[in-house]
């Protein structure tokens, strides 16, 4: 008699969407899975407003594609297969306006919570994300000190802060105290930034509309580096 060895793989999955209004303004939604997320990437985008989540490693075992959560902020919950190899599951959050968030794991890592509304951004640090706060202006006198406009050394802080080149703009978000970039480092990094934050070797000088301008000295020179919002795809 021969033998049939049958090798049976489970893939983790995401099973089940929860949301929960949180006050007036803000919805915590949680993505359930029936094993603990390892890797998960996430970025707001404001064409239309949306969250876009995308987790490797995990199948999306959802009943349906699209939940309707009409609390809050959040309008509805997209979800799908991106792709079997490698495997990937993405999921889409889409807002009735752009707004701040934050995302952290439940203590078993089984649940990624998405804290959706007003949310203090002086205190906000997610994985992938950067959020710096707004910093207040103050009055200097320049007498017998250094020069307040020449750039400060930022080598102790150069492994946290935006590296301007190669990087690309994909949001700019509207709030009470002005308007809030969302750009995407060269090496996949997002970082929300404020006007007069700092970046490496430089600063951000004006966040338009659909732009940012950053002003950035190097060896001696100083130059200045345009980012312009695009049409961004899921």
């Amino acid at each position: 008699m021969t033998g049939l060895l049958i090798l049976v793989v489970f893939s983790a999955s995401i099973k089940e969407i929860r949301t929960q209004q949180v006050g007036a303004r803000a919805v915590r939604l949680s993505i359930v899975a029936d094993a603990p997320f390892d890797k998960f990437d996430h970025i707001l985008l404001t064409r239309p407003p949306r969250i876009v989540v995308s987790v490797p490693g995990m199948d999306y075992a959802m009943p349906s594609d699209t939940v309707k959560i009409g609390k809050g902020p959040v309008d509805k919950v997209v979800g799908f297969l991106k792709s079997r190899k490698p495997l990937e599951s993405r999921i889409v959050i889409y807002l009735k306006e752009a707004v701040q968030y934050k995302a952290s794991l439940s203590p078993d890592k089984s649940e990624l919570i998405f804290l959706i509304g007003e949310v203090d951004t002086a205190t906000l640090e997610t994985r992938g994300l950067l959020y710096f706060p707004r910093r207040a202006p103050f009055l200097y006198s320049a007498r017998y000190k250094r020069d307040p406009f020449s750039m400060p050394s930022l080598k102790s802080y150069s492994d946290t802060l935006l590296e301007v080149n190669g990087a690309k703009l994909v949001g700019i978000m509207e709030t009470p105290t002005g308007r809030v970039a969302v750009v995407k480092a060269y090496n996949g990094r997002g970082f929300v930034l404020h006007e007069r934050d700092i970046v490496k070797n430089g600063i951000v000088s004006e966040i338009g509309k659909d732009y940012v301008i950053f002003t950035i000295s190097d060896y001696g020179f100083t130059r200045t580096v345009v980012l312009k919002l695009r049409e961004e795809e899921e």
